[in-house]
Order: C-alpha cells, then structure tokens, then sequence
C-alpha cells in the first residue's frame, strides 16, 4: 500500500520544500485524504511489478516523477470504470523492443494507449529555483499578525546563504513598521504605497513589500504574492515535440494508437493545441492585391502536417489533458483529438469523453463526460 492507514492530524497547508508524496502522507486535510484513497485505491488493483514501478515514482522528491505516475493512474482508472480489460506493457509486432504503456480491450475493439507528460511552459523564468524556494519557505514561517509580503528576487543564488540572518532582517524590519499608518497610507493612494526593504545576498537581492492584512489573524504564510517574472511563452512546440517523441517511438502499428498527453501549464488553450496538432496559424498577403483580406490558414509544420502531406498517420488520436494532478479531478479539461489521416480510427468506445473530430473542414466539438462523472463510482467503491 502507497499510503499507510495511520492517524493524520496536521492541518498546515503545502510547504515550498516538500514533495506532493511528504505531503500527503502527513496531510488531515480533507482534499489530501480524498488523493491518498485515489490513489491506494487503483494502485492496489495493478500488479505488483507495475506497483512498484508507479510507488517509487511518486515517492521522488521529482514533482515530474509525481505527475506522471498519477496521470498513469487515472488512465488506468478511467480505463477500468468503463469496463475495459487492460495488458500493461503489451509486446508489438514489430521486433522494437520498447512497449507502449497500456493495450486496452473494450466492447469488441482493441487499441493502443500511452502516456506521457509534457512540461508546456518551457521559459526558465517560471521553473522554481530550488535554493531561492528554500529561503522563501523560512519567510513564510515569520509569524505577522498584520502584514503579508510580496518578494521579487535579482539573480540565482549559487549557494544556500544564511536564512537565520534573513529572517531576522525581515522580523526587525516588520516589527518596525506603523499597521494603521501602513494600511492608512495603503487605501489612502491611489498608487498603493507600500513600505519595502531590499536585503542583499552575495550578488543577489530579495526585495520585500508590505500589505496590510485585512483581518489580523497568526498562523497564516507570510508571503501573499509571489515572485512573479514575465516572458514570453511558446506552448505549442514542446507539447508538439512530446507527442512527436512518443509517435516515432514504435514504429507500425498493428491496432490504433492513442498518446495521452498530461500538459503542465495554467495557459494551454485550445489555439495553442490545434498548432502543435495542425500546424502554425499564419496568414497569407496579396502583394499583387493589397486591398484583399489576408487569407487565415496553417504552415504545414504540426504533428500530423507537413508540406508534402500527412505524416504518422499510425497515430490515430492524442489524448490532451490540461494539467491534471490528483486535486483537480473534479475541474481538469481534456479533448480527444482524431487524427483526421488517421490509418485505423479511434476507438468508438472512446467517444464518452470529450473529443474532437473531422466533420467537413472543421474539427467540430463533442461534449462528453467529465473525469470525475466517469470515476464517481469509486468514491462508492472506497
């Protein structure tokens, strides 16, 4: 068993430096004893060798790790609650050595299914950095009554410096501050002042604002807004490039072929997935007639498209999922994409969930039920 049935009492909220895993096993809360059974639940119904495999992912310190086993479970669990019989790790005809995740039996028809994860937002300006997550953990830890704090940090820190000293910076410094002139000056200005201190580490800064809290209250994390960075992001080609990995991964395929895709990202829209499928949008110009409307179209560049035609036409559809992680079952989106080139087509079985598929020129919408409707049951099940 992934989690042990022992008494649970701590109530605090998710540190900055523990994993999903420390968390939940030591979480009373009740959205983390929802996970813990989800989890337990379907993992005790694989074998052993897949257990032990799924068990060690989601222990690793890796929040990657986490969220690929746990999309590996859901598949496995949506799987089962529409009645398909599942191999895992199925031998291909074909004499490559590599075998996709799962081969599902259902209702008469049989395809593929693989799973993968893709890391969307690819700028390093919104990757944590692990040493500066360090010292934000020990900020949120001062205990302020009456102020929240904003930081932004210049430069990565090479080493981990003295926290203690920080710390004791920031206590002295809120200590010093005036709450009924700080929240009198606050929503007296129209530009929101607000007191700051800059601290100094190596060639670093960490600079701090404070706002004063509505409602006094203790226990509460110091930090109220984050180290917020801008850039800009390009979703489209990594999401393209997981999927392009996974689609020459095992060459012809003897049944249809479904890549199920977890995208990490907050931002993924349906734009940013019709060009990793389809191709770039652009627009074509009449040089010839400048008064014509500019023709919308798409380059011939995505993963079914090329200049000279359709290509991994053994891919029949990908499963995209928007960020899915255990807690947000009840609101995680996810779309079906048939490859309209497709040599086998999907699985009709499969059309319970939300898909898209070639109807005419578009690729027209079908609604379906959402993950928590297909797994209500094992709620009922616990």
């Amino acid at each position: 068993m992934l989690f042990e049935d022992i008494s649970r009492t701590d109530m605090s909220p998710m540190t900055r430096t523990e994993s999903d895993f420390e968390h939940l096993n030591r979480s009373a809360r009740p959205e983390s004893i929802a996970v813990r059974e989800h989890l337990n639940y379907w993992l005790d119904q694989m074998p052993d060798d897949v257990q032990n495999d799924l068990s060690s992912r989601l222990k690793t310190k890796n929040r990657i790790d986490f969220s690929s086993a746990s999309f590996e479970i859901l598949l496995y669990a949506l799987m089962k609650q529409i009645g398909a019989e599942i191999t895992f790790h199925p031998k291909l005809p074909s004499s490559k050595t590599d075998r996709p995740d799962f081969e599902i039996q259902l209702k008469g028809e049989c395809f593929y299914l693989e799973a993968t994860t893709a890391q969307v937002c690819n700028s390093s300006n919104f990757k944590p950095d692990p040493i500066w997550e360090e010292v934000f953990q020990k900020i949120d830890e001062i205990n302020s009554e009456e102020f929240f704090v904003s930081v932004e940090t210049k430069g990565t820190l090479k080493t981990t410096p003295k926290i203690s000293l920080i710390s004791k910076k920031i206590k002295v410094w809120l200590d010093s501050l005036d709450y009924e002139k700080v929240a009198y000056e606050y929503h007296a200005s129209k530009s929101k002042i607000q007191p700051d201190i800059t601290i100094k580490i190596d060639d670093c800064s960490l600079t701090l604002k404070a706002f004063p809290r509505s409602i006094k209250t203790s226990g509460k994390r110091l930090i109220g807004i984050g180290d917020i960075k801008t850039d800009w992001i390009d979703e489209h080609t990594p999401l393209k490039n997981t999927i392009l990995k996974k689609a020459r991964k095992y060459g012809k395929l003897d049944k249809p072929f479904i890549i199920a895709v977890n995208a990490i990202s907050a931002f993924l829209e349906l734009d940013e997935k019709m060009n990793a499928l389809f191709g770039d949008e652009c627009y074509t110009f009449r040089r010839d007639l400048p008064e014509m409307e500019p023709i919308p179209g798409r380059k011939m560049n995505g993963v079914w498209t090329t200049p000279k035609g359709p290509r991994y036409t053994r891919l029949s559809g990908c499963w995209i999922f928007n960020n899915y992680s255990p807690w947000n079952i009840k609101t995680c989106k996810n779309t079906l994409f048939h490859n309209p080139w497709g040599n086998l087509p999907v699985s009709t079985s499969l059309n319970i969930f939300t898909h898209r598929k070639p109807v005419g020129s578009e690729m027209k919408l079908f609604e379906g039920f959402c993950l928590e409707d297909i797994l209500i049951k094992t709620t009922k099940q616990l």
